[in-house]
């Protein structure tokens, strides 16, 4: 029996892994500070395009910890929201995220240190268009 090889169906698995040359790179270097014995929010407000998330960072310090939250996360059948605990997270398959979405980070330090720390968001941003 011969197998039939679905080209159309690696063609959009591949869209959604990579970028393709009308996508727009979309990256966030920024630097926050965590006063000491404090919570920070930090917040981040996509526009107009439909963002594939591949990582998001923020330096690791001692008694801090980290919790990302996005909204408007679409998956097959699915949209909704997203937490994360952690200072890193990188995605295989890329987290799609709407325009008009939040990506925010909340900041926990219980040190008695206030630290300067970098964030790095890599995406890229691609208009809404069926394949």
């Amino acid at each position: 029996m011969e197998k039939k090889f679905d080209v159309e169906r690696l063609i959009k698995i591949l869209q959604e892994v990579y970028p393709i040359p009308e996508d727009l790179e979309a990256y966030v270097g920024d630097v926050v500070t965590a006063p000491a014995s404090a919570v920070t929010t930090v917040t981040y407000t996509l526009k107009d395009y439909f963002f594939y998330v591949k990582k998001l960072y923020i330096d690791a310090a001692a008694d801090c910890s980290y919790e990302w939250f996005l909204n408007n996360v679409l998956g097959y059948g699915y949209q909704g929201t997203k937490t994360l605990d952690g200072n890193e997270h990188e995605f295989l398959k890329r987290l799609v995220l709407k325009g008009g979405s939040k990506i925010q980070v909340t900041i926990t330090n219980t040190s008695a240190s206030a630290y300067d720390l970098d964030i790095v968001l890599e995406m890229w941003a691609r208009k809404w268009r069926s394949f």
